[in-house]
């Protein structure tokens, strides 16, 4: 009963605490994300804590999930508010290792991927908060991202447009600023630039992977990748004494080309579900394709100019020109160049001179969207709707697991708090009686060193009061000797020496009775030898 009792208490405890616990966990915790797979091509597989099995159009996976996909294969992911869309490319190994956001003022997002094998694709359309995390792991190092296009590989990372913080593994911890057309190779001492080959085969996988996962995006996605590509071309011409406008016009327009067909493909290759919206999206692409080109020539020619150091008069003049250089349409080519606004020049001046921000990424990615977007009408507003009403569900879902999973992990807290306690007990328990056994084994000791050391104080008591009676024995025989002596002389020392003998013997006697008292308690004592 005191055991039960103890038990009981403990585990009422563990109870109250593991309670406490959950609810401080439920108040602070941040609200799980999903991700939600758009489109799968090849063969793709996912495990989980749960299992695994392959991967569905219109899979929901979640923190924790690790994605494979087979050679020839790949897999676009809708992050939603963790960070828009991401490809799991051909042959690739990748786990979501984080995916959570809080709202508290502003959305904070965490969302944390490692590249196991391969490589991926991310484009976050949406720039994140200050507050934000959104990391991409590989074996080369980490990279971390706001509002960026980047494919992150096990040995080379890209960056399209924007930029990325990276970390190498081998890099002692030092920060790198890799900016749009630059990179990571594993073991380069810093970044590197990336190939126009390299830009332009990410820029068609980003805008694949858009239209599969945000089509009502798909236009501006073109706009400013075909900019950031032109821009990097124009850059060069301009340093080399070429004509920057020139340049931008004419990389726009076969760049812009291949994201069209990019785009057209994906839409006549999209899941039933999405088909409507993406084939929409690329239709209005198609027919704003002028409008486009011009824009991102014109901001391209900008971002060039104030790459090489010119003032703002000179990047809106060159916009003008590569405007007009892109299309025979005259008000296109005035509304393309007017888009390249002085505003968005002077800010990109005063990022290329503090440094804190790429130019051509504050160029291009200040300049309006072309009305192509809003081209995208119903049929894409209802797919957002639609969209986003599934990213409701799955936030719900990952809640409603999130909770289940809370309340499994304090039931388990609970079992084991209660198998604690009982352990405790069985401890104790077993203590105790390995102390009362050795208790038992002292005491035993102890007493049978006493009886030896009672024993061989009887025999030695025996032995000395055996020695007094035979000294008393002999005396008195002496006596009884020289008393037999005079009793010849007189009756009266007959008399002395008869009473002496008698007196001899009975102090004989008692000498015999005690020394047989004394041999009899050490017989009883278990000393067996006798007295010589």
């Amino acid at each position: 009963m005191k055991n039960f009792g103890r038990t009981s208490i403990f585990s009422a405890g563990a109870l109250l605490l593991a309670a406490a616990w959950l609810f401080t966990a439920t108040a602070q915790a941040a609200s799980p994300g999903a991700a939600q797979v758009k489109k799968v091509v090849g063969t793709a597989t996912y495990t989980d804590a749960k299992g695994g099995g392959p991967i569905k159009e219109g899979d929901i996976l979640m923190q924790g999930a690790t994605i494979n996909t087979g050679a020839g294969s790949y897999v676009d992911l809708d992050m939603g508010i963790n960070g828009n869309a991401l490809r799991v490319e051909a042959d690739s190994t990748l786990t979501l290792n984080k995916l959570d956001y809080t709202r508290a003022g502003e959305t904070v997002v965490n969302t944390q991927l490692e590249v196991k094998k391969g490589s991926a694709v991310a484009n976050v359309v949406n720039k994140l908060s200050k507050a934000s995390k959104y990391e991409i792991k590989t074996p080369a190092g980490v990279a971390g991202i706001r509002g960026t296009v980047l494919r992150a590989g096990t040995t080379r990372v890209v960056c399209l447009i924007g930029r990325i913080s990276f970390v190498p593994v081998a890099g002692g911890g030092v920060q790198l600023v890799i900016n749009g057309g630059a990179g990571f190779q594993q073991g380069a001492a810093g970044a590197v630039r990336a190939t126009s080959v390299e830009t332009t085969g990410l820029a068609r996988t980003a805008c694949s992977l858009t239209a599969n996962t945000v089509a009502n995006m798909v236009s501006q996605a073109v706009q400013q990748f075909t900019a950031a590509i032109a821009a990097e071309a124009a850059t060069e011409a301009a340093k080399t004494g070429g004509n920057a406008s020139a340049e931008a016009a004419q990389v726009a327009k076969a760049v812009l080309a291949q994201l069209v067909q990019e785009v057209q493909q994906a839409a006549a290759q999209a899941p039933p579900a999405m088909r409507a919206a993406v084939q929409q999206a690329a239709a209005s692409l198609q027919n704003n394709t002028d409008s486009v080109g011009a824009t991102a020539a014109a901001s391209a020619a900008a971002a060039a100019v104030v790459n090489t150091g010119g003032n703002a008069q000179q990047a809106k003049a060159a916009a003008q020109q590569a405007a007009s250089q892109s299309t025979a349409n005259a008000k296109v080519a005035e509304a393309a160049a007017n888009r390249v606004t002085t505003t968005a020049i002077n800010r990109a001046i005063q990022a290329a001179q503090g440094g804190s921000v790429n130019s051509t990424e504050a160029l291009v990615q200040s300049v309006t969207p072309t009305s192509a977007n809003s081209v995208v009408t119903t049929t894409v507003n209802s797919q957002a709707a639609a969209d986003r009403a599934a990213a409701d569900r799955a936030a719900a879902a990952a809640a409603a697991a999130a909770a289940a999973q809370a309340a499994a992990n304090a039931n388990f807290a609970r079992l084991q708090a209660e198998q604690a306690a009982i352990a405790v007990d069985r401890a104790r328990a077993r203590a105790a009686a390995t102390a009362a056994d050795v208790s038992a084994n002292n005491a035993k000791k102890n007493a049978d060193d006493a009886a030896v050391v009672a024993a061989t104080l009887a025999q030695m008591q025996a032995a000395a009061a055996a020695r007094v009676a035979a000294d008393a024995a002999r005396v008195a025989a002496n006596d009884a000797a020289a008393a037999r002596d005079r009793a010849n002389e007189s009756d009266i020392a007959a008399m002395l020496a008869k009473a002496a003998a008698d007196q001899a013997r009975a102090f004989v006697d008692q000498a015999a009775a005690e020394a047989k008292k004394a041999f009899d308690e050490a017989k009883k004592a278990g000393v067996v030898s006798p007295i010589e």
